[in-house]
């Protein structure tokens, strides 16, 4: 299937978060604060599959994902190419 040197390989990724939209880790020391926690939560859900064709040092990738953040659908295309340098 690939040419003689080369792989292909295929993956499967899936992610799901909660988060309080009104907390900021970020920026702000924690404190616990029992009412917001009580509070709405944001939910996210990714799942994407994604295939690289490896050729040497160089590679090509592309990785197709779907996601649902609170009702809302949305696509995202990601494509690439790398070229590892130094020594092996």
């Amino acid at each position: 299937l690939t040419p003689r040197g080369s792989t292909l390989a295929f993956g499967f990724d899936a992610l799901l978060l909660s988060k309080i939209p009104d907390a900021n880790l970020v920026s702000t020391p924690f404190a616990r604060d029992d009412a917001m926690e009580a509070g709405p939560r944001s939910f996210l859900f990714e799942t994407g599959v994604s295939a690289r064709w490896t050729i040497g040092r160089a590679s090509v990738f592309l990785r197709p994902s779907l996601a649902v953040m609170d009702g809302r659908f949305t696509g995202r295309l990601e494509m690439g190419a790398e070229y590892l340098l130094g020594t092996r």
